[in-house]
């Protein structure tokens, strides 16, 4: 068959001609889509920059999905694009390939009747979510009413152990609104999470950092808060409390710079010394070994206890604490984090 004097196969071969490509969330399909590509004339790549021209995308979670927007020249699309314009020899409107709002989540719920189950469930689906019946570690989110977490089901139990994030109905909401995966701090069930002694240590640093008089006991230091989402958690915000109370410096990621390799140092980007590293309790990560998996490698491994090439003194929110009631900045060899440890995940299905 042809078509302007080429043939189909040669059409094809021109598909994507000087395209660049990248996907996110496809697993083992990621390479029957680079093979197509690669057939279209394309190229596809791991990374996600101001180069990539689409985003092959089957989850609308990942840190690349949140990325594509900011890029001028890249174009989101569903997975199903790729084998599309390869059947029809053309360059397809993306338009008409949107990415599901929720592709990519796996949600379960907990604590509601069953016509009530059974509108979630046809509410997720519509926005592109999978629905579990059961739920286990890989899922992504759990939908629960109060009273399932007032009286603490398995569920919300479980959800605690494996660090899924526990919302109300009110996150479905706002994202079928917005028609994007909202972030689910406004509507996580905190209380799943900050239970026992964990809210008591918070509320402990809150305590602290009201009741304690301005000093300069962190003049001139400069902090850095490991773990949390900045401004959000409420442990980052506590500690941000205290290091203000003591007139310190709390450096945020976007500022973050290391040099040097075996003796690596962390400076701001105004080349100040980044001289504490506050390693912050975060139960809402879904995988304790995780702590920086936003950061770049080399700011990562400087940011590491378990790794003695840091100048930065790494400690808990405690030695903030002690810190500021004595009125003097104390050594910091009491106050150094555990170390971290890995651990074994149970597999579980609840019904």
């Amino acid at each position: 068959m042809q078509l302007n004097g080429l043939s189909l196969a040669r059409r094809r071969s021109r598909v994507l001609e000087g395209v660049s490509v990248t996907t996110t969330g496809l697993g083992k399909g990621r390479e029957e889509v680079e093979r197509l590509v690669r057939g279209m004339g394309g190229t596809p790549t791991a990374e996600l920059d101001e180069k990539t021209t689409y985003l092959v995308a089957a989850s609308a979670l990942s840190e690349k999905f949140r990325k594509a927007p900011l890029l001028k020249g890249t174009t989101v699309v569903s997975e199903s694009w790729p084998l599309k314009c390869w059947e029809v020899a053309l360059r397809l409107d993306a338009k008409k390939f949107r990415v599901a709002p929720l592709a990519g989540a796996r949600v379960a719920v907990s604590g509601f009747s069953g016509a009530t189950k059974d509108l979630l469930r046809k509410r997720l689906e519509a926005v592109g979510a999978t629905f579990t019946p059961s739920f286990q570690e890989t899922n992504s989110h759990l939908i629960a009413a109060s009273s399932s977490t007032e009286k603490a089901s398995e569920k919300v139990t479980a959800a605690r152990e494996w660090r899924v994030p526990v919302v109300d109905c009110r996150w479905l909401d706002a994202c079928e609104k917005e028609k994007r995966a909202v972030s689910v701090e406004p509507y996580r069930l905190r209380d799943v999470f900050l239970g026992g002694q964990l809210q008591k240590h918070l509320e402990k640093l809150q305590r602290v950092a009201v009741r304690a008089p301005p000093a300069p006991v962190f003049s001139g230091l400069n902090f850095y808060l490991l773990n949390g989402d900045e401004f959000k958690s409420p442990f980052w915000l506590a500690a941000l409390a205290l290091i203000n109370k003591g007139f310190g410096t709390v450096v945020p990621k976007a500022a973050l710079v290391v040099e040097g390799g075996e003796n690596a140092t962390l400076y701001t980007h105004k080349n100040h010394v980044v001289t504490h590293v506050v390693h912050l309790p975060n139960p809402e990560k879904i995988d304790d070994d995780d702590d920086d998996d936003t950061l770049p490698p080399a700011i990562a491994t400087a940011l590491d206890d378990r790794q003695t090439n840091t100048c930065a003194a790494a400690v808990t929110p405690d030695w903030l604490v002690d810190s500021l009631r004595g009125q003097t900045l104390l050594p910091t060899d009491s106050y150094a984090p555990p170390p971290a440890h890995r651990k074994n995940k149970k597999r579980r299905l609840l019904a």
